[in-house]
């Protein structure tokens, strides 16, 4: 697992979303590579857990690509999730974001 620091809340329209905390001030929340949250029954009554980024690096220009994305959400628009996440689901995110990084 990694040192960095997550943040998990519902945006606007209701989605659970998961990314790396950048900062919050002046009543913005800048997240790093945020990850909607996906929870599906299969066809065998299990929840499967899926983490689709909202933007996906293949379109950003390949020299920056690593440099990830920041979005900035107004805190009066969104819900903060305090929750010690389980490391398995960290450990999901980072395999989505940095594959090369996970052993």
């Amino acid at each position: 697992m990694t040192n960095t620091k997550h943040t998990l809340f519902l945006d606007s329209i209701g989605r659970t979303i998961l990314g790396e905390l950048v900062s919050t001030q002046n009543n913005v929340l800048k997240v790093k590579n945020p990850a909607m949250i996906v929870v599906q029954q299969t066809q065998t009554q299990q929840l499967q857990v899926q983490l689709i980024p909202l933007f996906f690096q293949e379109f950003v220009d390949p020299v920056t690509r690593t440099d990830g994305s920041v979005f900035e959400y107004l805190m009066s628009n969104i819900t903060k999730i305090d929750l010690n996440l389980d490391e398995k689901i960290i450990t999901h995110y980072d395999r989505v974001f940095n594959p090369s990084s996970i052993i």
